[in-house]
């Protein structure tokens, strides 16, 4: 799933299957949302220990429900099965991340590379990467300064050769392309010889066995070994834990992403952060969890306090 598409916690429960009747006016209350401008982003941080300092920010899609509040779009996923409504909200994404990017230069915020996730259908027209470069021009942001995440997925969903084109327009013009939840597909290790391919974010359900699973550390220093290797750059997501930082810091890994640093914010937050960001207290600032679970003692989800 890509992270634009994540519930808010990574171990929250998903939604219940939708009847094609309630998908249908979900996705009607989705766009209307989006027409009524109640789609805005949070932005959580990517930071580096060696250089002390925050080294990008992804933003992630949320609906500010008028009843339910703010909601990840796991709760309304079936929107993106939607061509015509999932490109019409990666435009939105796009755009909206864009001027954010121009504001936070105006600043002059250290924040980074931006980046957004992408899925099949925004390359379906074939004009998006020349739209992106266009939106960046206009609105005075580098190329340098922004960033695309891809799943296997988006591969796959392109069987025309669209979007292996469109990323590589966009990687040749200064683009950073990050190849998201890296290990999960089922050809990962193909689409890892595109030279378009920037960039590994390892996936957090190898993450979150660290410390505990033999295998899973294994995964994660062959995934740090192979990046490097071939020359991309490595952030481990979903980190939760002061020990798996030290895990990942000790395999090579020295870019991270998850609630141990940060959760997702409004824009408005952003400042107070890469201000306050101090990597000298980072193993003091792992926030509480309340781990819930059903009448049968299973595990249902984990939520910071």
């Amino acid at each position: 799933m890509p992270a634009t598409l994540r519930s808010h916690s990574p171990l929250a429960v998903s939604p219940p299957a939708l009847s094609p009747q309630a998908a249908a006016a979900l996705c009607r209350s989705v766009e209307s949302a989006l027409l009524q401008n109640s789609l805005l982003l949070h932005y959580q941080p990517v930071v580096s220990l060696t250089r002390s300092r925050v080294v990008g920010m992804e933003a992630l899609l949320r609906w500010n429900h008028p009843t339910l509040g703010v909601l990840a779009p796991g709760h309304f996923a079936c929107a993106f099965d939607n061509p015509r409504l999932a490109a019409k909200i990666g435009l939105f994404v796009l755009k909206r991340a864009i001027v954010q990017a121009q504001l936070w230069l105006a600043e002059r915020l250290p924040f980074g590379r931006l980046a957004i996730n992408v899925v099949a259908a925004d390359f379906a027209s074939g004009s998006f990467a020349d739209h992106v470069l266009d939106s960046l021009a206009t609105h005075g942001v580098s190329t340098k300064r922004f960033a695309l995440e891809v799943t296997e997925g988006v591969f796959l969903d392109s069987a025309d050769g669209q979007v292996s084109a469109g990323l590589r327009t966009l990687h040749d013009a200064g683009l950073e392309i990050a190849f998201d939840d890296f290990g999960t597909g089922f050809a990962s290790l193909t689409h890892l010889k595109s030279e378009s391919i920037d960039r590994l974010k390892i996936d957090r359900s190898f993450v979150d066995g660290l410390g505990r699973n033999r295998a899973d550390a294994s995964i994660v220093a062959a995934i740090v070994q192979l990046g490097r290797n071939l020359g991309k750059a490595i952030t481990a997501e979903g980190v939760e834990t002061a020990e798996q930082i030290d895990l990942l810091r000790g395999m090579g890994c020295d870019e991270f992403q998850g609630y141990a640093l940060a959760r997702p914010m409004p824009a408005a937050d952003v400042p107070a952060f890469v201000a306050q960001f101090d990597t000298e207290a980072l193993h003091f600032r792992a926030p509480s969890y309340a781990i819930h679970s059903n009448s049968d003692s299973k595990i249902i989800g984990l939520w910071p306090i």
